[in-house]
């Protein structure tokens, strides 16, 4: 009750409540509809009290949330219009007063507010308070749960410490897309920031579609444990999404459970229709990883547990991918990317391109050709060393062509080239 009239007063919002049931009329002795008590308490009165406090009480939730709000309550009336005349009236013409106090006491308690008019014949309707806020150490655990999923559904803006999100996906047999999505943070930066060489944090993902409805999500909760001086000083975390064809927001909200302290990541990602040709991301790698027992993913939905191969192991390596798509002169660029070719078509051809920033093309490599597999899509790997290559901004391109047809479809990255 207190977190739902709290939020109400935040969001500036009244509630009128109605109880349903009308004009209740009460019969101690028994009616048409109830039977009456046995016992004493019919004649002694006890009976009609115990009535009218199970009535009161029955009434109080709705009462209380139209008094913290704001609003008003309709109880014992079958008059309907009235609760509604109250309402649009109220909201036709009202004022919006704001304070703000210099020192802003986080015991999380409630703060009265009386508001007064010199006009002696007003009638002043308002909100009478608000509850403070809390130190995240104080709160209880419930209170960090709704805490965090009051963030995700207001979708409040949080950015207390650097956190980048990417993703990739890739065509399957079943006609929708797995999306590995991730995230990317500064260890030491954010172990600086938070007071901590070990790191807990609570992960939460989700995909929106237009409507912004949630087609898909994903919570973990990972514990990075500092390890010498062999602490990776950008830590990547993955996990997959399954999705169909369409438009998404990702969204990441990623909180250390020591402080409190939260971030958040928004991706847009559009996943193309299904067509002859199914193209992946193109997935470009900065290193890779020895495969593991953590290396696949547990997709549930309801009691059904599918285990899916993380799509980002190639053979017997799991790529890392760069998320921010920079890379220093000294290292090697890995590319990969799927492409899946209907049964009726048999095969077709790729290639390669890297242009440039003027769209000079460095490299061109010859068409290879492409053999359905089954509907499994076919992998397209290439290295490039960077050490051979200027300062700047360049694209990789695949270029994929079916047989006999005149169609050309490309899947494009965009990279960087930085200094050391």
């Amino acid at each position: 009750m207190r977190w739902t009239t709290d939020l109400c007063n935040r969001a500036n919002m009244s509630i009128y409540s109605v109880d349903a049931r009308g004009l209740v009329a009460l019969s101690p002795g028994g009616g048409a509809h109830r039977s009456g008590r046995s016992g004493l308490g019919i004649f002694n009165g006890r009976a009609s009290l115990n009535q009218l406090v199970s009535l009161s009480q029955s009434q109080e939730g709705l009462t209380t949330l139209a008094a913290d709000t704001g609003g008003a309550a309709l109880i014992d009336d079958n008059d309907l219009s009235k609760i509604f005349r109250r309402a649009r009236e109220d909201a036709s013409h009202y004022y919006l007063i704001g304070y703000q106090t210099l020192t802003q006491p986080n015991d999380g308690r409630f703060r009265r507010i009386e508001v007064r008019c010199k006009i002696s014949y007003a009638k002043l309707e308002y909100r009478r308070g608000y509850y403070t806020d809390k130190p995240y150490k104080s709160l209880s655990t419930s209170e960090k749960e709704f805490k965090l999923l009051q963030t995700i559904v207001e979708d409040l803006p949080v950015s207390d410490f650097p956190l980048e999100i990417g993703a990739e996906y890739f065509p399957d047999s079943s006609g929708q897309y797995q999306v590995p999505i991730l995230l990317a943070f500064n260890y030491s930066q954010m172990s600086k920031l938070l007071g901590a060489k070990d790191l807990n944090l609570e992960l939460i993902l989700l995909a929106r579609d237009l409507q912004e409805v949630t087609r898909a999500g994903v919570r973990d909760n990972v514990q990075i444990r500092r390890r010498g001086g062999d602490a990776e000083v950008r830590f990547v975390y993955q996990n997959l999404l399954v999705l169909e064809a369409g438009q998404y927001q990702l969204a990441a909200y990623v909180r250390d459970n020591r402080s409190g302290m939260m971030s958040q990541a928004l991706h847009d990602l559009d996943l193309p229709p299904f067509g002859p040709v199914q193209l992946s991301s193109l997935v470009l790698a900065g290193g890779w990883k020895e495969p593991d027992s953590h290396s696949g993913y547990r997709i549930k939905k309801g009691k059904h547990v599918t285990t899916l191969q993380n799509p980002l192991q190639v053979r017997d390596r799991v790529l890392i991918p760069r998320v921010d798509s920079n890379f220093k002169q000294p290292e090697t660029l890995y590319l990969h990317g799927k492409i899946g070719i209907e049964e009726e078509f048999q095969s077709g051809d790729y290639r390669i391109i890297l242009l440039d920033e003027d769209q000079e093309r460095l490299f061109e490599s010859e068409w290879k050709t492409l053999m359905s597999g089954n509907n499994r899509p076919l992998d397209v790997n290439a290295r490039f060393p960077l050490n051979q290559l200027e300062l700047g901004k360049y694209k990789l391109v695949v270029e994929v062509r079916l047989k006999d047809s005149s169609q050309t479809h490309t899947m494009v990255r965009d990279f960087n080239v930085t200094p050391f």
